[in-house]
């Protein structure tokens, strides 16, 4: 779990559990309690297509295409899970998206600042080189900067 490891917080086989609709996707132990995080994989779909397509045939494109953070993000402020548990949002960066961290990053924070009726208590953004944290009650964000120490073609956030 490459998030987790890049925060500090120790993970095992024990302290993660897949989770069905409508409860948010992962249930996360740790000492502190249990969180459950809902996660968003921010993606370029037309990119994803484009270069799976590009692999399969050998072949090279050039395409137009646009940071569909936004978007993204709003669709799950607009869902309603069900667990007892509080609920994080954590976002994460697969390289199909253009945009840098900092540019994803304030598409998350508008986002964050424009709506306030999702459920969330925290939403994350893991990107390339940082990690972004918005507390929503103290209404702050935080960045959490790192060396580009990994292989950039991680599977994701919980792997």
């Amino acid at each position: 779990m490459l998030f987790a490891e890049r925060m500090g917080w120790p993970c095992n086989d024990g302290t993660l559990s897949s989770r069905p609709e409508p409860e948010p996707d992962i249930l996360f132990s740790m000492e502190a309690g249990v969180v459950a995080f809902e996660l968003a994989e921010i993606c370029d779909r037309t990119l994803a297509h484009q270069s799976a397509l590009d692999r399969k045939t050998g072949g090279v494109s050039m395409n137009w295409t646009t940071d569909p953070t936004a978007e993204i993000v709003n669709k799950k402020f607009a869902n309603k899970y069900v667990t007892p548990h509080p609920i994080e949002l954590l976002c994460y960066w697969k390289m199909m998206v253009v945009s840098s961290d900092d540019q994803v990053a304030a598409e998350i924070n508008f986002a964050v600042q424009n709506n306030s009726s999702h459920q969330f208590r925290v939403v994350w953004y893991s990107g390339e080189n940082a990690i972004y944290k918005w507390s929503i009650a103290e209404g702050s964000c935080s960045k959490i900067e790192f060396e580009s120490e990994r292989d950039p073609f991680w599977e994701n956030c919980f792997t």
